[in-house]
């Protein structure tokens, strides 16, 4: 399942307004941080919602045989086009970021948890204590076994597949592929090269610690995703995971991120379940 997690804003200014709204208290940790007090708070209840919407995951994940379970939750927290927003609400979002990462690091065990970040710029637009915090968290969750939160933050899909094409260039270029080589590529062969995949050696821009310690083995690409959620009432991708969800069942929510209940959740899961005919072409 991946998500779009849209409408933080616009929820945002209908609880807050433009210029009020508190901080108060909440279940995401106690990292000392500057947290936004008008509508930028819609962001920090998304980050709230995030957390309830993993439990319901892992909820729906545990009662499950291993053959249904739920494998991926693959989350879209900051794409690429978002560095673009104002200097006030990116400092709310690292404030937050921070806030989540630490918060989910304590949480993770006990959800038995893995934490991925793909990142197309390596997060290099972010802070260097934000990329820490996400190191940390990717580091410390490496180990458990449970469901796979697949955070993508600087992430673009485009970007991805260019990333892909590149790294597919460069090793062909330095390791003498051949014609046939070349003309032989599968579609699965490709998928090795996005982000996450363990071909993209050849591309130096690449933070591997993204992926975990050295130690840990490599988390598999979020291939393919079954369903696509998207919030607000906005029904587009907005270059979130253009590969992955060429076959995807796409749910369109009215309400905002925030809004979202377990009951929505609970109706996602049985239309695709009982209510989806997927023909994939056939």
């Amino acid at each position: 399942m991946a998500v779009i997690m849209d409408g933080n804003r616009r929820y945002g200014k209908k609880i807050y307004g433009e210029g009020g709204g508190g901080v108060g208290g909440g279940g995401m940790g106690d990292v000392i941080v500057d947290l936004p007090k008008n509508y930028l708070r819609g962001h920090y209840d998304g980050g709230l919602k995030l957390e309830s919407f993993i439990r319901w995951c892992v909820a729906f994940r545990n009662e499950r045989p291993p053959s249904q379970q739920l494998k991926f939750l693959t989350v879209y927290a900051f794409s690429t086009e978002n560095y673009g927003r104002s200097r006030r609400e990116l400092d709310a979002l690292h404030a937050i970021f921070l806030r989540f990462t630490s918060a989910l690091e304590e949480k993770a065990g006990e959800l038995n948890l893995r934490v991925n970040v793909y990142s197309t710029d390596g997060l290099a637009g972010m802070p260097e204590n934000v990329r820490e915090a996400f190191k940390n968290l990717v580091n410390a969750t490496s180990s458990n076994t449970g469901l796979n939160l697949n955070i993508c933050a600087g992430y673009g899909g485009r970007m991805e597949i260019l990333n892909a094409a590149k790294a597919i260039a460069s090793e062909a270029v330095e390791d003498g592929w051949s014609r046939e080589r070349i003309d032989g590529l599968k579609e699965e062969d490709f998928e090795r090269y996005l982000e996450g995949g363990r071909e993209n050696r050849s591309l130096p821009h690449r933070h591997n610690f993204l992926q975990g310690s050295p130690q840990a083995a490599p988390p598999p690409p979020p291939v393919p995703v079954d369903v696509v959620v998207r919030t607000s009432g906005e029904c587009r991708i907005s270059n979130f995971l253009i590969w992955q969800v060429a076959y995807s069942e796409l749910f369109f929510l009215k309400k905002t991120w925030p809004e979202v209940k377990e009951e929505d959740f609970t109706r996602i899961v049985d239309e695709f379940e009982s209510g989806r005919d997927r023909r994939f072409g056939l």
